[in-house]
C-alpha cells in the first residue's frame, strides 16, 4: 500500500471523511515499511513531526523500516547538504539509533537512459 504525506495532510481537512489514524494505521502496522528518498524534499515542521511519530511508533513496535537517501552524513564540500541538513537533527539522531548504514556507491542508473 502506498501512503503519501498528502493523504495524511488531507485527513486534517474537515470535509475529508478520513482520519489521520485511519491513514497512518497501515504505515504503523506494515511488517516492512520502505521510506524512499528521505530528504529529497526539505520537510515542513508538520511533516518532520509526522515522520517522527511514524518512525518512533515503528521503532517502539520493533517493525522493520528501510530508509533510502542520496544524502550523506559527512559533508565533502561546503555547498553539500547532509541528511541532517535536510531532515533535522532530531530525526537524524533517531535514525542513528535504529539503523545500520549501508552505503551503495556506483553509477546513477537513470543516467544510462540519457540521450546524447
Amino acid at each position: 500500500m502506498h501512503q503519501s504525506v498528502k493523504e495524511i495532510q488531507e485527513s486534517y481537512n474537515p470535509v475529508s471523511q478520513t482520519s489521520e489514524l485511519k491513514v497512518l494505521a497501515p504505515v504503523y502496522e506494515a511488517e516492512v515499511l520502505v521510506l524512499d528518498e528521505l530528504g529529497a524534499v526539505k520537510p515542513t515542521e508538520w511533516v518532520r513531526d509526522t515522520m517522527m511519530q511514524i518512525i518512533n511508533t515503528r521503532y517502539n513496535n520493533r517493525r522493520l523500516t528501510v530508509f533510502t537517501t542520496n544524502y550523506v552524513d559527512e559533508r565533502k564540500a561546503i555547498s553539500q547538504e547532509t541528511l541532517e541538513d535536510r531532515i533535522g537533527a532530531r530525526l537524524r539522531s533517531r535514525l542513528y539509533e535504529m539503523c545500520r548504514t549501508v552505503i551503495i556507491d556506483g553509477e546513477d542508473y537513470r543516467r544510462k537512459f540519457d540521450t546524447p
